[in-house]
This record gives C-alpha cells, sequence and structure tokens, in this order.
C-alpha cells in the first residue's frame, strides 16, 4: 500500500501531468515535437521521444525532476505553483529602486548616443578644417609662385625702363649736346675741347 507522503507525490505529478496535457493539446504538439524542442531549447542532445511518451503514460508513477522541467519549460507549465513556491514580495522601495535604475539606465543610453553624435560631428568638423587647410596652404603655394613671378617681371621692366633711359640720355648728349657748344648741358665745357668733340667731328 502506498504511504500518504509516496500519495501526495503521485498526486502532485499526475495534477502536473494533466496540467502539461493540456498545454499539450492546446498547442498542438506531439511527442515528438516536445522531443525536439527539448533538444533545441536545453542544448542537450537527442532527447528521446521515448522519455515523453512515458512522463505522460498514465501507467507511469515515477519520473525525473529533469524530465519534468524540460516538458514544463517547452509547454510554458510553471512547476512553482505545484511545487507551492511563493515568489518573494518586492517591497515598495526595491520597486522605486529598480525603476529608477532602469530610468538611469535609459538616460545612459541617450547620452551615449548623444556622445557618440558628437563626436561623429566632431570628426566632421576636423575632416572639413584640415580640407580647408591644404586648400588655404595651396592658395598660398600658388601666390607666392605669383607674387615672385611679379617682382621678376617688375624687375626686368625696370631694367628695360633704366636702360632705355640711358640709351636716350646717351643720344642726347652725343647727337644734340655736344654738338652745340652754345646750347644745352655742355657749353663751351672743357670736356668737350679736351675730347675735340665739334658739331663738324660727329657728323
Amino acid at each position: 500500500m502506498m504511504s500518504a507522503e509516496h500519495a501526495d507525490k503521485f498526486d502532485l505529478l499526475v495534477s502536473i501531468k494533466e496540467k502539461c496535457k493540456e498545454a499539450r493539446s492546446q498547442l498542438g504538439y506531439s511527442n515528438q515535437d516536445i522531443a525536439d524542442k527539448i533538444s533545441e531549447m536545453f542544448d542537450c542532445g537527442e532527447f528521446s521521444v521515448n522519455t515523453v511518451n512515458n512522463f505522460f503514460s498514465d501507467r507511469s508513477k515515477a519520473t525525473t525532476i529533469y524530465t519534468t522541467g524540460y516538458i514544463c519549460a517547452v509547454l510554458g507549465v510553471s512547476i512553482d505553483q505545484f511545487l507551492e513556491i511563493e515568489q518573494p514580495l518586492i517591497d515598495e522601495e526595491q520597486k522605486n529602486m529598480s525603476a529608477l535604475l532602469i530610468e538611469l539606465q535609459n538616460e545612459l543610453k541617450i547620452k551615449e548616443t548623444q556622445i557618440e553624435n558628437l563626436n561623429n560631428l566632431i570628426k566632421e568638423k576636423d575632416t572639413q578644417l584640415e580640407k580647408a587647410d591644404k586648400a588655404v596652404q595651396h592658395y598660398r603655394n600658388e601666390s607666392a609662385g605669383s607674387r615672385k613671378m611679379v617682382h621678376t617681371w617688375v624687375l626686368a621692366a625696370v631694367v628695360l625702363l633704366l636702360i632705355l633711359l640711358i640709351a636716350i640720355v646717351a643720344v642726347y648728349l652725343f647727337h644734340f649736346d655736344f654738338t652745340n657748344p652754345d646750347y644745352g648741358l655742355f657749353r663751351n665745357s672743357l670736356l668737350i675741347k679736351a675730347i675735340g668733340i665739334t658739331p663738324l667731328s660727329l657728323q
């Protein structure tokens, strides 16, 4: 004859089985489906469909807690209510702290996103500044080359003008001034007499 303790355990197992049978029917799962899902969810290798069959069998009077837990997890059946396990009560202060923690975490994520956006904006501005610096340097190089070229042309023009001016002065002196002792800058000059320049000698 079954003892009272064993009877309670058997009744508990029967209650869990009945609840799992209802869930299996609602979900439309076969025993093979349940075995496959246990293998996928818990990475326990190939879960035997015979184990599932034995669990749902009316002749089965005992099963391991692991098998029961796997099948209940796949079917969404809570074992806690059958084992009379109560969830610990959370007082109001703990709830407030949890809510505050979640709020702070959300704010932290927002700030991190803002910081990331600012960093991207800084990188973009740095790239623009680098391009602007290169453009300015290129313009300075071109301006320096242009100024150098302008200085060269101005110097050449000044030299040509000086040569032209000297040529004009020389032509004036030798053709007009020295040939007329009574007119111009040199009149009866000793230099003219010394070098023997006369109107006839220049003709």
